[in-house]
């Protein structure tokens, strides 16, 4: 799976293509290598991965999976109200790590975000 067949998903439903950013794939990769490693499907220390990586945001999702064919974990993410929200939102930008495990299955993690808003200061003196 590539941030392009991603996109081509989101392009059908008529959503704007993600931006790939190699922090958010940073993250990714770290969650990846511990799915393939324990062959258990989880989102250990989101947060802290997000931190590690330095990407600052406003919104933020997290897919993973873990199957014998990535094609298999995107129709699955389609398949599952949740993962599809994700995938359809309005995220701008994502990242992506594919890493293979033992016994032929693959762990896929997808972090999808939007970096935080442009916020006014507020005027010395008001404390509003």
């Amino acid at each position: 799976m590539s941030l392009d067949e991603v996109n081509a998903v989101r392009r059908r439903y008529n959503r704007r293509p993600l931006v790939d950013d190699s922090r958010l794939a940073q993250a990714a990769s770290e969650l990846a290598v511990q799915i393939a490693r324990t062959r258990r499907v989880s989102h250990a220390d989101f947060r802290g991965r997000l931190s590690r990586c330095g990407y600052s945001f406003g919104a933020v999702a997290e897919n993973s999976g873990l199957d014998s064919s990535v094609r298999t974990v995107l129709a699955d993410w389609l398949q599952s109200a949740d993962h599809r929200i994700n995938l359809l939102a309005p995220y701008e930008a994502a990242g992506l790590a594919v890493v293979p495990s033992a016994q032929g299955l693959s762990a896929v993690v997808l972090i999808l975000a939007s970096p935080p808003r442009f916020r006014t200061a507020l005027p010395e003196g008001d404390e509003s």
